[in-house]
């Protein structure tokens, strides 16, 4: 197990992503559990340790939960809230890089209008330069970063759980069923949609059956190339025990 780092915290659960991922299910199934403080996005660089520190302090204030010997989370999904590789290769910094297909994540984007994203051009843009970010998060973490198709969360909920548990080494497993928090469904910290309040995984299925797609097939074809593109780069970059693939 690695070490507690001097102010306390066991370490930071860096989930690097793009909205609509299932992030937001996964931070809340993570801050359920007893060594893991967080389970929103904080809107925060992370660039150096004070930064990290301030990060503990904030999410502590956030989730009201201390953050003494427990991983600290932060769920980062935007350009702009930059990691340097001085901080994804510390030793107690563990990077989750999560992705999901195009077609979904664009249709999810659109229809909850994130961002003030109404366009699929737009859409797209977002989606082709976040997955190049991420490779480059993958790069720079060196080996650390776990990386993790997001409908495995929901197909395969009680084997990645367990992989995700004993990565992190937990002393008790993760659950699907979570905690609903002071902030759970509020825009702008995460899934503002139904289903983040039931408190439990609803399958794709349960997701799917009442909603008419917006996309045809093809219409994304820039982001499916750039998934795949990804997908590959991983399968080379990172470790297949570090592969938590649907």
């Amino acid at each position: 197990m690695k070490s507690v780092n001097i102010s306390g915290v066991r370490g930071y659960l860096l989930l690097c992503s793009h909205m609509r991922a299932y992030t937001t299910l996964l931070g809340h199934i993570l801050g359920s559990h007893d060594q893991v403080t967080g389970y929103s996005e904080m809107h925060m660089r992370l660039r150096n340790q004070q930064e990290l520190h301030r990060l503990a302090l904030q999410v502590a204030r956030h989730s009201r939960k201390h953050y003494r010997n427990c991983y600290v989370f932060d769920n980062l999904l935007h350009d702009h809230l930059p990691i340097t590789g001085k901080v994804l290769r510390r030793h107690d910094v563990y990077p989750l890089v999560m992705v999901r297909e195009p077609k979904a994540t664009i249709e999810s984007i659109l229809r909850l209008k994130a961002r003030f994203i109404e366009e699929v051009s737009v859409a797209e843009s977002y989606y082709i330069a976040r997955l190049e970010r991420l490779k480059q998060t993958i790069l720079l973490s060196e080996g650390s970063s776990l990386f993790m198709q997001g409908e495995a969360l929901i197909e395969r909920s009680d084997a990645v759980l367990q992989q995700l548990a004993e990565w992190l080494q937990l002393d008790t497993p993760l659950r699907g069923d979570y905690q609903r928090f002071q902030y759970t469904g509020k825009r702008k910290l995460g899934d503002s949609s139904i289903h983040i309040h039931s408190g439990r995984i609803v399958s794709e299925r349960e997701r799917s059956d009442q909603r008419s797609p917006l996309l045809q097939a093809g219409e994304v074809s820039r982001s499916e190339d750039a998934y795949q593109q990804f997908l590959e780069f991983a399968s080379v970059n990172v470790a297949a025990d570090k592969t938590v693939l649907a």
